[in-house]
């Protein structure tokens, strides 16, 4: 996230009125992320306006009963999760670390919570009125659907459609399984093993010909000719600053392993060199 806006920075040159859309907030971890880069990137300027209704919108027990891992512990830790997330947000639990999150932001970053769902919220805003747009919210096929198709109406010519999750594409994938679980969020595909979020694959497959990806972060660039592929141009290695202890020391260590310490080279088919800056 951090490298996507140093190079969109670089190539795009937004300037002081960067606008940036982010469809599904949680409790604001990459909303810092992305300010973080505005004022690394972009002289801290720039806006950031977030979309989440902050309420529960799965069950919890139906999600629990696809998880079908070979390591018992990683079951149980993916069920606890799914349990504890609709427990947070029964309250206001999670809109208070948000809230706590943003006051982190300089004032030169106006962050805006539209506290709504996004197929309520998506259809009022402006055509071309982004920059970029990042879907993180429901992973449920039906709902990524709709939010990329606002997502594409909604960024600016030249901007950004980005987005998370996206483990396997729809060639990748047992297609079948995919279409007969787009309801479930997290089940494992037969025919690589992997756990993946069926909805992501099969939306981003339905609404891009093809995207950039990276880990699962993936991208595409709206173009006179259409939305393509957006790549990395170079590598920007930063840990988050609200990235701590153990957290910072996996991310640390799971992105140099990732990029296997030259970041020169193409990590798959789906990317192109790059150089580190």
């Amino acid at each position: 996230m951090f490298t996507a806006i140093s190079n969109y920075v670089k190539n795009q040159k937004p300037g002081p009125n960067f606008s940036l859309l982010e469809v599904g907030t949680w409790m604001g971890s990459s909303m810092l992320t992305w300010a973080e880069a505005m004022v690394k990137h972009n002289q801290s300027d720039g806006s950031i306006t977030c979309v989440n209704p902050m309420e529960p919108y799965f069950d919890a027990a139906e999600q629990s009963s696809a998880i079908n891992y070979e390591n018992p512990d990683h079951a149980a830790v993916a069920e606890e999760m799914l349990h504890e997330m609709t427990a947070l947000l029964e309250g206001d639990f999670v809109y208070d670390i948000w809230n706590h999150n943003r006051r982190l932001i300089p004032d030169t970053i106006p962050v805006t919570l539209l506290r709504e769902a996004s197929v309520t919220v998506l259809p009022k805003l402006r055509d071309e009125s982004f920059h970029v747009v990042y879907v993180d919210g429901s992973h449920f096929y039906d709902d990524v659907l709709a939010d990329l198709r606002e997502a594409k109406r909604i960024v600016k010519p030249g901007g950004i459609v980005c987005g998370d999750d996206l483990e396997l594409k729809p060639h990748q994938c047992d297609l079948e399984f995919a279409k007969a679980h787009k309801h479930l969020d997290f089940p494992t595909d037969p025919k690589t093993g992997h756990p993946f979020h069926p909805g992501v694959t099969l939306a981003v497959g339905e609404m891009f010909d093809d995207v950039s990806l990276y880990d699962g972060f993936w991208m595409a660039q709206k173009t006179p000719d259409g939305f393509q592929p957006y790549y990395l141009d170079h590598y920007q290695k930063h840990t988050p600053a609200h990235f701590q202890g153990n957290v910072k020391a996996y991310y640390e260590n799971y992105t140099s392993r990732y990029f296997k310490n030259d970041p020169s080279q193409p990590i798959n088919a789906s990317q192109k060199p790059m150089t580190n800056v």
